[in-house]
């Protein structure tokens, strides 16, 4: 699909459709088994994109596994890397925002 979305961009407007481009392998559930409706093991992406947010999911896809290795997803990794890391960075950024305020007694 990458390749030929590349393909058709460099014939229509003579320039690279993707700069930069990271490509994992098999999503697997947790315990390393491929992940199948049939089996029930599957992750419905729309609704973890609703309850963690995207950026988080992607954060957790990416700092995993390696990009060439293949990922055992865990929906509670997902939850830990929002609480973890996307919390940190929330606190410090309400606090960041709210340190150079200063109020004044009328």
């Amino acid at each position: 699909m990458v390749f030929h979305t590349s393909c058709y961009a460099t014939m229509i407007s003579d320039s690279v459709a993707f700069k930069n481009i990271i490509s994992n392998g098999l999503v697997l559930d947790k315990n390393g088994n491929k992940m199948s409706k049939r089996l029930g093991n599957a992750v419905d992406a729309y609704s973890a994109i609703e309850e963690y947010g995207s950026d988080p999911l992607r954060w957790y896809m990416i700092t995993n596994s390696q990009p060439w290795d293949n990922l055992k997803f865990d929906i509670s990794g997902v939850d830990e890397v929002k609480r973890k890391f996307f919390g940190t960075l929330y606190t410090y950024s309400f606090f960041s925002l709210y340190a150079n305020v200063e109020f004044q007694i009328c």
